[in-house]
């Protein structure tokens, strides 16, 4: 998928999502969403249209949204699989992040799920840290910006977790 403005902005952009029949500005960093965007399965359009659908569900338009919302059809491949004790997961740092990640050599799975995390500024403008294909993962457990109330979610569910890397 082609996202704008990840031909070198650094700054964050502006797309605008209808929600609810309303207008609502989406702020959103290119470069953040660049590392999803080989994962999805529709255009730029389609996802913001997917966005502005799943946002419908926040009626107050206030707070953090971090949820995943089941399409009709799939919207791309998932990396964030179920493990079991006899699968070879491994810890290991991602490119570009120096704190590791629990891993597993695999092919990622299609998806009808997509997971929206970010939080409404206002009534009509959305700040979106991030989205991609699959269903809402906390923090992971060694995430700088982890907070210590939610370590414990983070540990249960990277225990039983792994992002699939290629071989």
């Amino acid at each position: 998928m082609d996202i704008p403005g990840t031909d070198g902005v650094t700054d964050c952009l502006d797309a605008l999502l209808s929600v609810g029949g309303e207008s609502v500005t989406m702020q959103y960093e290119p470069g953040h969403l660049e590392a999803h965007a080989d994962d999805f399965a529709v255009s730029w359009q389609e996802l913001l249209d997917l966005i502005g659908s799943g946002l419908e569900s926040s009626d107050e338009r206030v707070g953090v949204v971090h949820e995943g919302f089941t399409q009709e059809r799939v919207v791309g491949v998932t990396g964030v699989v179920a493990i079991t004790s006899d699968d070879s997961s491994f810890w290991g740092c991602r490119p570009g992040r120096t704190a590791p990640s629990h891993l597993i050599s695999g092919t990622k799975v299609p998806t009808k799920q997509l997971c929206i995390w970010g939080e409404w500024l206002a009534a009509h403008r959305f700040n979106l840290w991030t989205c991609y294909p699959g269903g809402p993962a906390p923090r992971e457990i060694h995430d700088p910006d982890i907070a210590v109330d939610q370590l414990d979610e983070s540990i249960a569910f990277w225990s039983a977790h792994a992002i699939v890397v290629d071989d």
